[in-house]
């Protein structure tokens, strides 16, 4: 065992805890544009993000694992942007509520009850 590789470890839980911090953000300011989305998959999402975080620092450098989780997190907010003014939403809030739900392909909860 080489004495530097508890220290590449150590880098690797240190970008991981940045990715998991970085997603942790976005589930708190987009929350309520993923009202209905499944736990399991936010979960998914969640692991998915900070797992391939760790495997990029791991194998190509913490320059390139923190390149991943900034530029995708650019890449989703540049979509969210995108998306939201296309379907005449607004940027921070998902309003108007119901041209949200249609948009997401939800049901309105007016629609259950007819």
């Amino acid at each position: 065992m080489s004495a530097s590789r508890p220290q590449s470890w150590r880098r690797v839980a240190v970008d991981a805890g940045i990715a998991a911090a970085a997603i942790g953000l976005g589930f708190l300011f987009f929350s309520p544009f993923e009202r209905h989305t499944p736990v399991a998959l936010r979960a998914l999402r969640f692991l998915l993000f900070v797992g391939v975080t760790g495997v990029i620092s791991r194998k190509a450098g913490r320059r390139w694992a923190l390149v991943f989780v900034f530029g995708w997190l650019a890449i989703g907010a540049t979509f969210h942007a995108w998306w939201t003014h296309a379907h005449g939403i607004e940027l921070l809030r998902p309003e108007p509520r119901e041209r949200y739900y249609r948009a997401r392909g939800w049901p309105w909860p007016e629609d259950a009850g007819s």
